[in-house]
């Protein structure tokens, strides 16, 4: 065999092996959604939310609780910085019009198996950081380790599903999943931020420390000003690489972004009123309707304006930790539920503005309603003995009053189902019979504001014998208490995502430290 030959069979086994090794059935898309199709084709021009002719220039400008000492938003230590991520583009950008629908930022395309057994995410060679370097796929991968190393516990919880990674080329990367099946996998790693190796890996910068150091990202906006304790103002950058991509347009209108730190929350209020901020989510019923009644209201200097919302932004809730008796009991959860007059409290407490959830889906297509159909039933057989048997008889809607503070069938009916788990009132107070302890519940409580409903409910409470103690803590102490599993109840609130997960797993899953805890 001459060496030509040799040569040219050599060429033709590795090319043959590459070939195999390669991923085989890809599905190449400007976008991925889940499930359906995309909304916007290929070619469109910018999302119908925005008005792609806003005008550039003037400043937004904030007021924010708290304090802040890192300027790395990924990092798990320290108190972040407001708005730090707007440094770092991520790998495809969510629209808002759609439940679940990604489109190219940095990356151009993505390249998913039929299977959904591994993704391709196709890099644009004109991404470029803020120090003119380029974004490569050694950065996503860089920024993928450490951030499921290092990084805020999140990263590493979304992206268990994740076998190896694979750099195929400078602008070419692959993600290979542990199993098949993983039809939400890719829109998790679609939201990765992608961070700069070359600025990480120099020097002795330690990723999981606080750091004041400006950082290079690749983002719309830079940091401008940074004053622990007092602000951070960060400036558009005119030269910002991805300005003109369609998921862009019409959007990071703004020169300048200013956020001043304040240390209470009616500052925030005082701070708009007197200018020193132009924007405020107002998110107490009370201070709605009672505090914008000044002049600047009334002569449109400040506009105040009530935003509906359409789809499911999360739920606010008593959260019961179910690792503690006696709320280990389904039926004295029950009897809690039905304390509470949600009715009363909505009417002369938050101006009738709340409606109370009857699904964890609500404004969406999945929420619960009406009995669960022969294919649900299906999927739910293997749990029958684990389930209440009303899940399969009847739908569930929250216990109602009529609002006149009158709950009398409520309270009547709670004290019914504690006596048939053992409880007897007694002067006043509810008592387990075998025990001889009465109930005593603790609630932890970070809003303020909640105070007043809060002590609606003890009320309630204590016309049935149960005692409950409100205590009202920081953010740092709820969530010290909450990682040691140290509460009864807390007021809780939290967001999901609009097609379910894993983070349900993650939100209620037992084996999630500081989870196990039902509404």
């Amino acid at each position: 065999m001459t060496n030509r030959l040799c040569f040219l069979l050599l060429v033709m086994i590795c090319h043959s092996v590459w070939v195999w090794a390669m991923p085989v059935g890809a599905l190449k898309e400007h976008a991925i959604t889940l499930p359906g199709t995309p909304k916007y084709p290929a070619d469109f021009k910018h999302f119908d939310y925005v008005n792609p002719n806003a005008p550039k220039g003037g400043e937004f400008s904030e007021s924010v609780q708290g304090n802040f000492n890192n300027l790395n938003p990924y990092s798990i230590n320290g108190d972040h910085a407001a708005m730090s991520s707007l440094l770092y583009d991520k790998l495809m950008h969510f629209s808002i019009d759609e439940p679940y629908s990604a489109y190219g930022l940095i990356a151009e395309s993505v390249e998913r198996a039929r299977d959904s057994s591994w993704v391709i995410f196709n890099l644009r060679q004109n991404a470029r950081f803020h120090d003119g370097k380029p974004v490569t796929a050694r950065d996503v991968a860089f920024s993928y380790n450490i951030l499921t190393s290092k990084g805020d516990l999140i990263y590493k919880v979304n992206f268990t599903g994740v076998e190896s990674v694979e750099i195929l080329s400078p602008y070419r990367i692959l993600f290979r999943f542990k199993a098949p099946g993983n039809r939400k996998l890719p829109f998790l790693l679609a939201s990765l931020p992608v961070l700069p190796e070359h600025y990480w890996s120099a020097g002795n910068k330690d990723f999981s420390k606080t750091t004041l150091d400006i950082p290079v990202g690749s983002g719309p906006y830079r940091m401008k000003t940074v004053k622990p304790g007092r602000e951070i103002v960060y400036t558009r950058d005119p030269d910002y690489w991805g300005k003109d991509l369609p998921v862009n347009h019409g959007r990071f209108n703004f020169d300048q972004l200013r956020f001043e730190y304040i240390n209470l929350s009616i500052a925030e209020l005082d701070a708009l009123k007197s200018g020193a901020s132009n924007f405020l989510t107002e998110m107490v019923a009370r201070t709605w309707h009672t505090a914008y009644d000044i002049p600047a209201v009334r002569q449109g200097d400040i506009i105040k304006e009530r935003i509906r919302v359409k789809s499911n932004i999360g739920m606010n809730a008593f959260m019961f930790n179910t690792r503690r008796p006696p709320l280990d009991n389904r039926k004295v959860r029950e009897a809690l539920i039905l304390l509470f007059d949600f009715e009363w409290i909505n009417k002369h407490l938050m101006f009738g503005e709340y409606t109370r959830n009857d699904s964890y889906f609500v404004n969406t297509d999945m929420a619960a309603r009406g009995l669960p159909s022969s294919a649900e039933i299906k999927l739910l057989k293997p749990y029958f003995g684990q389930l209440a048997s009303e899940v399969l008889t009847k739908e569930y809607q929250p216990p109602k009053t009529d609002g006149s503070g009158n709950n009398r069938k409520n309270i009547a009916k709670a004290i019914e189902l504690l006596k048939a788990e053992g409880w007897e009132l007694d002067q006043g107070k509810m008592i387990h019979q075998k025990t001889g302890q009465p109930m005593e519940l603790k609630i932890l409580n970070q809003i303020p504001q909640m105070g007043p409903s809060l002590n609606s409910y003890k009320k309630s409470l204590d016309q049935a014998g149960v005692q409950l103690t409100i205590q009202t803590l920081d953010t740092h102490q709820i969530v010290h208490h909450t990682q040691k599993l140290d509460y009864d109840l807390i007021n809780w609130g939290f967001g999901h995502a609009m097609s379910p997960g894993k983070e349900m797993l993650d939100g209620f899953g037992c084996e999630t430290p500081g989870r196990s805890h039902q509404s």
